[in-house]
């Protein structure tokens, strides 16, 4: 199994805006509470997966798929009773450092060691290495409120 993706080296992404071949419209239409839900799903999601305690800007998995759910309680897929209301899918690649090179100059292809599975509500988080077993965790509801006030208090004390 592999990860095909974008060589770093030949990507030019000031080529593509000027092109534009960059479309935001895509993204702009999230809300931001959405954006904001789907982050601290991320974020939760690296920190259990290994390595334990993870972050998200050093972490050396990478996101290759990613899937929100409208509700639990109608996804077939759904690793857990405790998963309630909606949230997302994330599948994530730990992967060979040593691309492979493919057809296409500016692509690369990374061996993928391990695959881990993240089913994400808001309380409740299963996940899984590969095809092994679900594991299931109990997480704090995020409190937009509270994230706000804490990010403020962090820029007024600057």
């Amino acid at each position: 199994m592999y990860v095909n993706a974008a060589d770093f080296d030949r990507s030019d992404y000031v080529a593509h805006s000027l092109n534009r071949s960059i479309d935001i419209r895509k993204t702009s239409a999230v809300p931001g509470d959405e954006l904001v839900r789907r982050m601290d799903a991320l974020r939760r999601s690296i920190r259990v997966l290994p390595p334990k305690d993870d972050w998200v800007s050093n972490t050396q998995l990478w996101l290759v798929s990613a899937e929100k759910i409208p509700t639990w309680q109608r996804e077939q897929r759904c690793a857990d009773k405790a998963l309630s209301g909606s949230g997302y899918i994330f599948v994530f690649a730990d992967f060979d450092q040593n691309p492979k090179p493919t057809t296409e100059l500016k692509r690369l292809r990374y061996p993928v060691k391990r695959c881990f599975e993240c089913q994400i509500s808001d309380t409740e988080i299963a996940f899984r290495i590969g095809n092994g077993r679900w594991k299931l965790a109990s997480l704090q509801r995020l409190d937009m409120r509270r994230q706000e006030q804490q990010l403020m208090n962090k820029t007024t004390a600057k």
